[in-house]
């Protein structure tokens, strides 16, 4: 179980990426085959639409967005 504060992982470049960036999945198990996807919410961040930065509250992160922590 992960708790609020824990570290999950690092951000950075891997293959040939122009961003530093994160894979990550939440599933309900700890067998890849065997479990299925998990909806998952991120707090407090800003996410960047062109020249628009939004801040949000709560809401989930698609692949492709750019994202910054609020903190």
């Amino acid at each position: 179980m992960v708790k609020e504060g824990d570290e999950l992982g690092s951000v950075g470049f891997s293959g040939r990426s122009m961003y530093p960036h994160l894979h990550y999945s939440v599933t309900n198990g700890s067998k890849e085959l065997a479990s299925e996807g998990l909806p998952n919410y991120f707090n407090n961040y800003k996410l960047y639409r062109g020249n628009v930065t939004v801040n949000i509250k709560r809401s989930r992160i698609d692949s492709g967005d750019i994202v910054e922590s609020a903190h």
